[in-house]
Order: structure tokens, then sequence, then C-alpha cells
């Protein structure tokens, strides 16, 4: 018998939005943990970049301290993104990433 009903178990782990890591962008990580391919990576991503793409993009977005599991070690955070599919959030932040740091550099 389940402690728990499934209903209760689902409340619990049902979370609005998605997670985006600012280390799925990093280039220095392995694919493993990078979402994005090379091509659209960048050199240490910080959260204020991520969080400046999410909003040129107008995702509805809340800053979030979690860190990837996989570099707890690295302060970067996260944010959550709503309704937008992550694999769609994540190459078109991936893309405006690169976009603000093309603009920056020139």
């Amino acid at each position: 018998m389940a402690f728990w009903s499934t209903e209760r178990r689902r409340s619990l782990i049902a979370r609005p939005g998605h997670r985006i890591y600012v280390a799925y962008f990093d280039r220095s990580l392995p694919r493993s943990i990078r979402r994005v391919p090379l091509s659209l990576a960048v050199e240490a991503p910080r959260l204020e970049e991520l969080k400046h793409a999410c909003m040129k993009l107008g995702y509805t977005q809340s800053e979030n301290t979690a860190r990837h599991p996989a570099v707890w070690w690295m302060d970067q955070g996260s944010v959550i993104v709503e309704s937008v599919p992550k694999s769609t959030a994540t190459k078109a932040i991936a893309a405006q990433l690169n976009a603000i740091r093309s603009a920056r550099s020139h």
C-alpha cells in the first residue's frame, strides 16, 4: 500500500513551467549537461543574460536560485519559463543569447 495516493504524489511533483538552467547554454560544459549544440552555446553565460533573453522573447519567466544538479558547485541559477515547450524555449533562448552577445561586441 502506498503512503500517498497517486493524486497526492502528482501534486507534489507538478511544478508550473519549465526550469531552464544557465548551464544549458555553457560552451565549456559537456553535451550531457548542455542542452544546446556548440554552435548555439556561449562562453560563461550569466543569469542576467538569460533573464534578458527571456524578456526579449516575451516569455513569462521568474528567477530561481536552483543550480543544475550535475554542476551544483557553479553558482549560476535558473529561470522558470511558462507557456512554452522546454525544447522550443531552450533553442530560442540560445539564439537570443547569441544575438545579445554579438550586439554587445559590435
